[in-house]
C-alpha cells in the first residue's frame, strides 16, 4: 500500500510491546478506530499502521509496531524494535505472568532500540477491575525501579486513557527533541523487509 504522502515535521517509531493476549491489538485499534473491534485476529510477527496528530503546533506521524507477544515470535519482533523512539509497554491487570514479564519486555526495548527509549507502562483491561490482580502499588514499585516515563491504566472496550496515552507518549517526544536529546537523524521513518509473508509489516490507512 501506497505511503501516506501527508506532510509532516516529524515521525516517531513506536513499538507496542507486551505478552500475547494482554490486549495490544484491542489498544491500537481502538486509538485508529475510536472504538472496540469486533474480532482480534492473533498477531504473527509484527503489524504495521500510521496516525498523523498535532502536538504544540508541529505535524507528527506516529508509525505504530503492533508486536506479537507469544514466545515463538520473539525474535522475530525484536527485529522490529530498531530506530523505535517510543515504547508503549503492555500488560494485563487480571494476568499475573503478564505483569511479571515486563522487566523482560522493558530490557529488551532499551537493548534492541536505544538505551534512552521512552517507555509508557500500560496496566490494560481496568473495564475488568473486579478481576485485578495487580496492586496500585506494585506497579508503582516497577515504573520507579526501572524508570518507566509514565503510567496508564487502559481499557479497550470503553477506550479509556488510551488517546491519552499516544499523546503523552508523542508529547514527551517532542520536549526530547526541544531539548536537544534527539538528533533530527533518528527521526527518519525506518522499514524493514522480511522474506516470510507471515513477518511482513502491513500498513493501515487510519481514518482518523
Amino acid at each position: 500500500m501506497e505511503m501516506d504522502k501527508e506532510p509532516y515535521d516529524y515521525i516517531f517509531k513506536i513499538i507496542i510491546i507486551g505478552n500475547g493476549s494482554c490486549g495490544k491489538t484491542s489498544i491500537l485499534y481502538n486509538y485508529l478506530n475510536g472504538k472496540q473491534p469486533k474480532n482480534v485476529a492473533q498477531t504473527v510477527g509484527v503489524e504495521f499502521s500510521s496516525k498523523m496528530i498535532q502536538i504544540k503546533g508541529k505535524s507528527i506521524k506516529l508509525q505504530l509496531w503492533d508486536t506479537a507477544g507469544q514466545e515463538r515470535y520473539r525474535s522475530i519482533a525484536r527485529t522490529y524494535y530498531r530506530g523505535a523512539l517510543g515504547a508503549i509497554c503492555v500488560f494485563d491487570l487480571t494476568n499475573v505472568e503478564s505483569f511479571q514479564n515486563m522487566q523482560q519486555w522493558i530490557k529488551d526495548a532499551r537493548d534492541f532500540a536505544r538505551p534512552d527509549i521512552c517507555i509508557i507502562a500500560c496496566g490494560n483491561k481496568i473495564d475488568l477491575i473486579e478481576q485485578r490482580r495487580i496492586t496500585e502499588s506494585q506497579v508503582q514499585k516497577l515504573v520507579k525501579e526501572y524508570s518507566i516515563d509514565s503510567y496508564f491504566e487502559t481499557s479497550a472496550v470503553t477506550g479509556e486513557q488510551i488517546e491519552n496515552m499516544f499523546l503523552t507518549l508523542s508529547g514527551k517526544l517532542v520536549q526530547r527533541i526541544d531539548n536537544g536529546l534527539i538528533e533530527k537523524n533518528d527521526l527518519k521513518p525506518i522499514l524493514l523487509a522480511t522474506h516470510s509473508s507471515k513477518e511482513e509489516a502491513k500498513e493501515q490507512t487510519c481514518s482518523c
